[in-house]
C-alpha cells in the first residue's frame, strides 16, 4: 500500500507531538499518577524527630522509579537528573548525592509489606482510570542473574573472606529438547516469583534464592495478593498442598498436572490451559529484556525493590498505552 506525502508529514507530525518537551512519558506519568498518596507510609521510613532533614521520601521514590525505568546506576540517575530536563520535572530534587540514594533504598528494602502497598497503590489508580483488571491470575518463577557471583567474597576490607551475597546460587537443570537429547543447564543468581492477572497486570512479586522451589511461595503469592476466581500455573506448582489452599480459598484450580503412574494423561487439560498463562511468559521475556536482565544489587531484600519497581513500570507502560494509544517506545527514542 503507497502512502500520499501528506500521511508521512502527519504521521511525522504525531511522533514529534510524542516527544515533545511536554509530552515526555515522564510528564504524562507525573500528570497520570497521584504519586503523593505514598507520602504518608513513606514518611514512617524517617524518625520524625533527631538528625538533619530528610529528603522528601515522593521524590526519592520517584527518583527510583526514573532510575530503573532507564536501567541506571545510581551516580547515573544523579548526574542525568542535573542533565535533564525531564527527570529535573518530574522528580524535583535540587541537590542530591548518590550515597542518598542508596541509604533510600536499604530503607525500601526493610519496610516489608511497604513494597506491596507501593505495587497495589499503582494498581488501584490504573483501574481508578477505567482500565478494567480481569479477576483471574497466574504465577510462575524465573531465574534471573544476578550482580555478584555464587561464592564470591571480599578480598579486603573488614569483610575479608565472607561470602559477598549469600542469596545468590547456582543450580543445575536437566532438559531434553524436541530432538530426544538430554541437556544440562547451569543457572547462577537468584529466581524471581510474579503473579499477575490473566490480562497481564503485575500483582506480586517475590525475589529468593535459587533453589527454593517454586511450589512454596504459592500461597503467600495468593495471600498476599487481591483476591482472584481463578488461579494458572504450570506443572510446578502441581501439589496436593498448594490443591488444598485454592480449595480452602475456593478458587478454581487451574494448576497443569504432572504425570503420574497409574493416573489419566493429563495432556488434554494441559493444552487447555497453556495458553490462559502464557501472559506471564510475555511478562518475563519483556522484564528480560529490558530492566529486569539483571538483579543489580546484593542481597534479595534489596532486590524486591528493583523488582517491585520493574513491575510498577512494566504496569505503568501498558496504561500509558492504553489510556494515550502511544507506545513507550516513542518517548524513549
Amino acid at each position: 500500500m503507497l502512502f500520499h506525502p501528506t500521511h508521512h508529514q502527519q504521521l511525522g507530525n504525531l511522533l514529534s507531538a510524542a516527544r515533545s518537551l511536554n509530552s515526555t512519558l515522564l510528564d504524562d506519568l507525573d500528570r497520570l499518577v497521584d504519586w503523593e498518596q505514598f507520602r504518608q507510609p513513606l514518611s514512617s521510613l524517617y524518625h520524625e524527630k533527631g538528625g538533619r532533614p530528610a529528603h522528601d521520601p515522593v521524590k526519592m521514590l520517584k527518583l527510583v522509579f526514573v532510575q530503573r525505568l532507564y536501567n541506571l546506576s545510581d551516580e547515573e540517575v544523579v548526574r542525568q537528573l542535573y542533565d535533564r530536563r525531564s527527570f529535573e520535572r518530574f522528580v524535583g530534587i535540587d541537590r542530591l548525592d548518590s550515597s542518598s540514594l542508596t541509604y533510600y533504598r536499604k530503607r525500601l528494602s526493610g519496610s516489608g509489606v511497604m513494597l506491596d502497598g507501593l505495587l497495589d497503590g499503582i494498581n488501584a489508580q490504573i483501574v481508578a482510570h477505567g482500565y478494567m483488571v480481569q479477576s483471574g491470575s497466574i504465577v510462575d518463577a524465573s531465574l534471573i542473574p544476578s550482580r555478584h557471583r555464587p561464592g564470591s567474597t571480599w578480598q579486603s576490607g573488614p569483610h575479608q573472606g565472607e561470602v559477598i551475597d549469600p542469596d545468590s546460587g547456582s543450580t543445575v537443570r536437566e532438559h531434553t529438547t524436541r530432538a530426544g537429547d538430554k541437556r544440562v543447564t547451569f543457572h547462577s543468581g537468584m529466581k524471581l516469583h510474579l503473579r499477575c492477572s490473566t490480562d497481564g497486570i503485575v500483582q506480586r512479586v517475590r525475589v529468593t534464592t535459587n533453589t527454593t522451589h517454586d511450589t512454596k511461595l504459592l500461597q503467600e503469592l495468593i495471600e498476599s495478593g487481591p483476591p482472584c476466581d481463578v488461579l494458572y500455573a504450570d506443572r510446578g506448582y502441581d501439589s496436593e498442598a498448594n490443591r488444598a489452599v485454592l480449595f480452602r480459598k475456593k478458587i478454581h484450580d487451574g494448576i497443569m498436572r504432572c504425570q503420574r503412574k497409574r493416573k489419566r494423561s493429563p495432556r488434554k487439560r494441559n493444552k487447555a490451559i497453556a495458553p490462559k498463562r502464557a501472559s506471564v511468559e510475555h511478562i518475563f521475556g519483556v522484564l528480560k529484556r529490558t530492566t529486569t536482565a539483571r538483579l543489580r544489587y546484593r542481597g534479595a531484600p534489596t532486590n524486591m525493590v528493583q523488582v517491585t519497581m520493574d513491575g510498577m513500570i512494566f504496569n505503568l507502560k501498558r496504561f500509558i498505552k492504553w489510556k494515550i494509544g502511544w507506545q513507550p517506545s516513542l518517548y524513549l527514542r
